[in-house]
């Protein structure tokens, strides 16, 4: 099963990079983000939408999916060629 959750975690970023926004229903509608102020399925909706939009379509690299339960968690980069003036380089960790 764990595998398998691994899996559904790369499949949604695959989906979510593709602007596909039926991948939000697997998100629990009680989804928490540690390092967010939006929390929820919607929450996390609405934090792609912003990321899509400043960084103009990142590329997702995702670097780690661990699972355990019911809970995944992924270790992630976003890129972008963006000629936004958002700045040139935007790192952020989550605890």
């Amino acid at each position: 099963m764990t595998g398998e959750r691994c899996r559904c975690g790369h499949h949604f970023f695959e989906r979510v990079q593709r602007g596909e926004d039926s991948a939000f229903d697997w998100v629990s509608p009680d989804f928490v983000q540690p390092a967010g102020d939006l929390q929820g399925r919607d929450g996390l909706r609405r934090t792609a939408a912003v990321l899509d939009h400043n960084l103009a379509h990142p590329r997702i690299e995702i670097h780690h999916v661990v699972a355990a339960g019911d809970l995944v968690d992924t270790h992630l980069s976003l890129s972008s060629e963006s000629p936004k003036p958002h700045g040139s380089s935007i790192k952020t960790a989550s605890p």
